[in-house]
């Protein structure tokens, strides 16, 4: 699942650890660390984020299959300026339901009010921003779990193999620190993807 976003930047890691400007030894280790961290993120909460370098606001096309309410894949959302349905995806001359939709912007839940439509959504588009204040609790999770295991990484480990055959860090998803990541995470969602 983990989509290869990046939740956090080396420069925010940089930062927290406190590493000089010039020492850039260690950097493939930290930016193959903050990969992982990030793809552990999308992969227990069931479900792709945005990276930090993703554009607001974001357009999602969704296939409502008649249902009564539909799930953002991008959420939580924030501003959100348009919820469009339409039969055949011209959705420059689709119906605006902004004004019809109950919105749950947190959990990204668009649901038609009571008695709208009877037959429920169909092809809906919704414009949206994606909301920086959640992500930023999970962009600090990931910098403490990469500074943690940046620091223990004698211990655990740790070496970029980067550089020299293309992989990735091995031996992130073991140990105590791990099992604490998970755990933090819990407080996000659960692993049905629900932020």
């Amino acid at each position: 699942m983990a989509s290869g976003n990046e939740l956090t930047t080396l420069g925010a890691v940089r930062d927290f650890l406190k590493i000089e400007a010039g020492d850039t030894e260690d950097d493939a280790l930290l930016g193959d660390l903050i990969l992982r961290f990030s793809g552990l993120t999308e992969d227990f909460l069931g479900r792709e984020l945005l990276g930090l370098a993703a554009d607001n606001p974001v357009t999602e096309h969704l296939n409502g299959q008649n249902s009564s309410f539909v799930q953002a894949k991008l959420y939580p959302m924030e501003n959100t300026t348009s919820v469009k349905q339409s039969f055949d995806q011209d959705w420059g001359a689709a119906d605006e339901l902004l004004a019809e939709v109950i919105l749950d912007e947190v959990n990204g839940i668009i649901a038609l009010k009571t008695g709208f439509f009877y037959h429920g959504f169909r092809n809906v588009q919704i414009i949206h921003d994606m909301s920086t204040t959640r992500l930023l609790g999970l962009e600090q999770k990931v910098i403490e779990m990469v500074a943690k295991s940046y620091q223990e990484r004698d211990s655990l480990g740790l070496v970029s193999l980067s550089l020299k055959d293309g992989s990735m860090t091995k031996n992130v998803a073991t140990g105590n620190i791990f099992k604490q990541f998970l755990s933090e995470l819990e407080v996000y969602g659960n692993p049905s993807g629900v932020l």
